[in-house]
């Protein structure tokens, strides 16, 4: 599911022709430029929090299970390898299975 600024940005992209050089389309290279956003978010909050300047910590991770949403990409389903772990399929995150 895309969200409006995935959308802008696929459209930006290929405005601009910026899909051309790597050879992948242009809803792909918005859907890695946005879950690269989402991922920066978090490493900010996490960082703030590290420092002691955020007075609301961000939470430990809950175990995730096949089907959860993918906590980066949020809308995707984590689906399970053989050797139990799970990975996004929209972003690559992996996560082991618990």
């Amino acid at each position: 599911m895309k969200n409006n600024f995935e959308e802008q940005l696929e459209c930006l992209i290929n405005h601009y022709s910026q899909e051309a050089a790597p050879d992948t389309p242009d809803f792909i290279l918005s859907e890695y430029m946005n879950a690269c956003l989402l991922a920066f978010n978090v490493a900010i909050k996490r960082r703030e929090t590290w420092y002691g300047r955020d007075s609301k910590p961000v939470p430990a991770p809950t175990p995730l299970k096949f089907g959860d949403n993918c906590p980066d990409c949020r809308f995707v389903k984590m689906i399970e390898r053989n050797n139990g772990s799970l990975v996004c399929p929209r972003c690559g995150q992996t996560k082991s299975g618990e």
